[in-house]
């Protein structure tokens, strides 16, 4: 995909995160579950703010990884872009179902 229409598509969809947080934010619990075991019980969560710190920075570590990567090319691999293009809706996603157990 051409890397500019790229870049506009990852940002709309990067905004989805922060606007979640934005509106949630009070609804999300003290702690957020990372891993769960086979009958659905909580087995290791992490506080609420450091799951934040954790999401926004390997959210923003992986945008720039992208750019820097391919700097130098006019196009992004399918993989890298769909990636990039799903990491945001996965966080809230976790984030979700933080809600939902809670």
């Amino acid at each position: 995909m051409n890397k500019r229409k790229a870049n506009t598509i990852i940002l709309l969809n990067a905004l989805v995160y922060p606007l979640f947080l934005l509106f949630f934010y009070t609804r999300l619990p003290e702690t957020i579950p990372m891993q769960f075991s086979l009958s659905g019980e909580v087995n290791w969560s992490l506080p609420l703010n450091m799951a934040l710190i954790a999401f926004t920075a390997v959210l923003g570590l992986y945008f720039g990884f992208i750019l820097v990567k391919h700097k130098d090319t006019n196009t992004y691999p399918m993989k890298d872009w769909l990636v990039a293009l799903i990491l945001p809706e996965l966080y809230v996603i976790v984030l979700v179902i933080a809600m939902a157990t809670k």
